[in-house]
């Protein structure tokens, strides 16, 4: 294990931090939903719209002080992108859900946090359409996803009354003993309701080293949304797949990839991201950019293939060079969960 940032904000690891971790993955298990051919729906993330190819362009503007990793030097890299929904499984619901951005690079030289590169020198980033993300206390963390896991499970046995049942003697719990409104909280990182996906914001919502410092991600679309269009959303069954692929069919789209430094370690922690680093005056950096090339969407069995192929895909944002290293509790979970998530659906390459 790399050595703990304390100067950063990094809190020492619980004593008790790898069987949280274990009782989250045993949640995250259980939401996994299998067809009866095999095919292995993610806990997490599960609709996926498409593996798109894309180009992360490292220009030679980066600031000085910022050159390192990644982004010590200018380059071109080969990458694929996988949109997604955050819960919901089929549709797009006008309801709102949180949407995903997963970013593969590939033929990153060098070595990775935990070891050796893979074969396709992959390098991943993992960002969602929320600035912050819902929970920093792992305890909190757990009970909140054997709370999702255990009313997922009523409802889909047809069971809706006793999943209601459950669901309210657990919110008056979280409520009567958690440190806030957790509930509250994940409704609003769940309320998002993009017109594309090509039209959404992107956060990483955790932080992670640059070089001496800490970071959180963004990725903008170029030009940026009007604010009308982050609330709008689309209906139909299949209505971010149809604008992702329809957006793209020839036509080509583009993201703008910043860092935000921390500027003040009380400000700006490491170990609750429900904390707004924007809010609290830490300004943003552009250090790349992602082109989205043209694409023939072609019919509906290609479209298919294509979502296919993003979703036999594995993200961790730990598969990144150690200068950019995911930092402080969440990250140390989400590394162990991913891993584990990825084995049960055998997906590629892992």
């Amino acid at each position: 294990m790399t050595d703990i940032r304390a100067d950063l904000g990094e809190a020492p690891i619980s004593a008790n931090e790898d069987q949280i971790i274990a009782d989250i993955i045993q949640a995250n298990l259980k939401m996994m939903e299998v067809e009866e051919n095999g095919f292995k729906w993610r806990a997490q993330h599960p609709k996926g719209h498409g593996a798109i190819p894309a180009r992360f362009i490292v220009g030679p503007d980066v600031p000085q002080a910022h050159r390192v990793g990644l982004f010590a030097q200018p380059g071109e890299y080969a990458a694929l992108i996988r949109f997604s929904n955050g819960t919901e499984r089929r549709d797009d619901p006008k309801g709102g859900d949180a949407h995903g951005m997963a970013i593969k690079l590939f033929g990153v030289p060098g070595a990775r946090v935990e070891g050796a590169a893979d074969a396709k020198g992959t390098l991943d980033f993992v960002l969602v359409d929320n600035e912050t993300f819902f929970e920093g206390d792992l305890n909190e963390y757990s009970a909140f996803n054997d709370l999702v896991s255990e009313v997922l499970n009523f409802k889909r046995n047809g069971d809706e009354a006793l999943a209601a049942i459950v669901n309210g003697i657990y919110l008056k719990f979280l409520k009567k003993y958690f440190s806030h409104d957790i509930y509250a909280v994940a409704q609003k990182f769940g309320d998002q309701h993009p017109t594309s996906p090509l039209r959404a914001i992107y956060w990483s919502t955790t932080p992670f080293l640059h070089g001496d410092i800490a970071v959180k991600h963004r990725v903008v679309p170029d030009p940026a949304p009007a604010p009308g269009e982050l609330r709008e959303g689309v209906e139909g069954a299949d209505g971010l797949t149809e604008q992702l692929l329809d957006g793209l069919s020839g036509k080509a789209a583009a993201f703008d990839f910043y860092i935000q430094p921390q500027e003040d370690v009380a400000a700006h922690p490491i170990e609750d991201p429900n904390v707004n680093w924007t809010e609290n005056g830490a300004g943003w950096v552009k250090l790349a950019r992602i082109e989205i090339p043209a694409l023939d969407a072609g019919d509906a069995v290609a479209r298919a293939a294509r979502v296919a192929a993003g979703d036999r895909m594995a993200f961790n944002p730990w598969n990144t060079l150690p200068e950019h290293r995911p930092l402080g509790a969440v990250n140390r979970v989400r590394n162990k969960v991913y891993k584990e998530l990825a084995r049960a659906r055998n997906a590629d390459g892992v």
